[in-house]
Order: structure tokens, then C-alpha cells, then sequence
């Protein structure tokens, strides 16, 4: 991560990661929570709040097709990840997630 941002000259740094969980639900397990807590603690990668995209996909035909999409950041303050709003915008023929970061969050969205 640090390396990214310093083979870049600082143009890019690192905001969060994400995977698939096949055949589930785009919530994240204990495990998502705990390496979005290990980033955010690492100071050397300065992001106190990782972002985490989950897309949950299901079984089409020989393959998977793209089911919920969803975004989880992580709360310092709650030490848990806390849901975001997500849509997909097509920007230059792709799709692409767009995040909305919210400003507040009830306990219950709480994932820790």
C-alpha cells in the first residue's frame, strides 16, 4: 500500500479493497473486520477509515453473475465497519462503483 503511494510520487494512495463473496451475501465476515481494523491501525498506510466493497454474486449458468453490491468503511470512533451507500455509474462505457461516504451511523450498522 505504501508502495503504491510512493512509486506514484503521492498521485495515488490506497482507500480500501474489494472482493467477492460467491454465492452470499455482500456483508462482511469477521475476518473483513478485523483487516479493515489491522489498515486502519497501520499507521505507515494513513487511512484511519478503509474502505471495503463487497460484491455478492450467484450461480449463472456455468459462471456467477453480479448479485448485491455493497460498501462498508471503517468507523474508528465505533472500532467496526459501518455500511455506506453504493451505486454503479457507467463512466466511459465501464461500470463503476461510486461510493457515498455517510456522516453519521446507527449502531446497528455496526460490523466489528
Amino acid at each position: 500500500m505504501r508502495v503504491v503511494r510512493e512509486d506514484s510520487r503521492q498521485r495515488f494512495r490506497f482507500l480500501g479493497s474489494w472482493h467477492t463473496h460467491p454465492g452470499g451475501v455482500a456483508v462482511p465476515s469477521s475476518r473483513d473486520a478485523a483487516t479493515a481494523g489491522e489498515i486502519a491501525a497501520d499507521a505507515a498506510v494513513l487511512l484511519p477509515s478503509p474502505l471495503l466493497l463487497i460484491q455478492a454474486t450467484r450461480p449463472a449458468g456455468r459462471g456467477a453473475e453480479p448479485a448485491e453490491l455493497a460498501a462498508w468503511r471503517w468507523d474508528p470512533g465505533a472500532r467496526g465497519l459501518v455500511h455506506d451507500a453504493v451505486e454503479a455509474i457507467e463512466l466511459e462505457h465501464r461500470w463503476c462503483p461510486v461510493v457515498t461516504i455517510a456522516r453519521g451511523c446507527r449502531r446497528d450498522q455496526i460490523v466489528g
